[in-house]
């Protein structure tokens, strides 16, 4: 028999356990009840093994868990850092290929500027060259019914020869005339054609301009040079556009603009005809191709008056050759008529009619 409270053996019959001295209310009971009062005890010790062992399975799952969600978590983490970093070698080599393709192509446009740097100096020597070939070929005047030397020594020394660049090429050139004016400011500017500047491919469009102080003598030719061209603010869509001479470096024969201002005409200078006539006597000063270096002057008669586009040209029976467009036509008052722009042959040939543009009209 075992005492209910501290389970120690009991000896004898007393009422009280000799280990707790706790009363022992029926020993008869207890007796009987050893067996069970053993199982129960066995039961305990058994229930409080199970809760142990289960506690330390969810203690064991519950950390394994939180170490997998940190393996997880550490595994996304890593996955990202790869990502992150092939996303930033991408961005890297595509910056590099960029800045690369950005460096050629500065290159490529240094290059090109380069490049057209020499093909505007080798334009500037190749058009040097064809107005100083040109000086050898002699002069020409037509119609000496008129005191030609009057009007040569008011309105020629203004009168230029223009050798421009037709298009991007060197070696292609066209030449025209024109008249040099300075404006109350001081500014010097040619008047000419449109199509004498313009180029054929849109490229720049660079002139070199010959002055010839002295219309008896080519090799008193006064060089300058122009880059661009303006239109008219009256009315762009006329065949009419003006330059700005500037100085020739490195050159025996470069101008100077103190020179220029001995030749300039004045607007005053250069009256503008109002009442035209047909039959009035005209005379048409300019460079043309085929006639010499010095000015060349034509004479004729005013044969009449046409519209074209919209432009009042007037018609002359004149000379006039490649080369005079840009140039001056006056009647004998010394007025000014216009600017000879074109000539359009009749049948076989053998004669045409000039064109002048009125600047009347204009």
């Amino acid at each position: 028999m075992f005492c209910d409270y501290c389970g120690a053996k009991l000896e004898g019959e007393s009422k009280y356990c000799d280990s707790c001295g706790r009363e022992i209310a029926d020993r008869g009971v207890k007796e009987a009840n050893t067996t069970g009062f053993n199982g129960t005890i066995l039961q305990n010790v058994l229930n409080r093994k199970t809760i142990i062992i289960t506690v330390i399975v969810l203690l064991v799952i519950y950390f394994g868990f939180r170490a997998y969600g940190i393996y997880r978590q550490t595994e996304v983490a890593l996955q990202n850092s790869t990502q992150t970093l092939q996303s930033t070698k991408s961005q890297l080599s595509a910056l590099q290929a960029s800045t690369t393709a950005e460096l050629l192509a500065q290159q490529t446009l240094i290059n090109q500027t380069a490049g057209n740097l020499q093909l505007s100096n080798n334009q500037v020597s190749s058009m040097k060259a064809q107005l100083q070939a040109a000086q050898g070929s002699g002069g020409s005047a037509q119609g000496a019914a008129v005191d030609s030397s009057q009007l040569l020594s008011a309105i020629a020394p203004a009168v230029v020869k223009l050798v421009c660049s037709a298009d991007a090429s060197p070696d292609d050139w066209q030449q025209g005339s024109g008249l040099l004016f300075i404006n109350d400011n001081g500014n010097y500017s040619i008047q000419t054609n449109l199509h004498v500047v313009q180029t054929s491919d849109g490229s720049a469009s660079e002139c070199l301009i010959g002055l010839y102080p002295n219309d008896q003598d080519p090799d008193s030719v006064l060089i300058y040079q122009s880059n661009g061209y303006y239109l008219s603010a009256v009315d762009p869509s006329a065949d009419l556009a003006y330059i700005s001479p500037e100085l020739v470096d490195d050159d025996a024969n470069a101008g100077t603009f103190a020179e220029l201002s001995e030749y300039a005409l004045t607007d005053s200078q250069t009256g503008i005809c109002q009442n035209p006539q047909i039959g009035d006597h005209m005379w048409v000063l300019g460079y043309p191709a085929v006639g010499g270096t010095t000015l060349t002057v034509t004479d004729g008669t005013i044969a009449g008056f046409e519209i074209d586009d919209g432009i009042q040209y007037i018609t002359t029976d004149a000379k006039i050759d490649h080369g005079n467009s840009g140039g001056i036509a006056i009647e004998d008052s010394g007025c000014v008529l216009g600017i000879p722009t074109f000539a359009e042959e009749l049948q076989n040939g053998f004669e045409s009619l000039g064109r002048i543009l009125d600047l009347n009209s204009l």
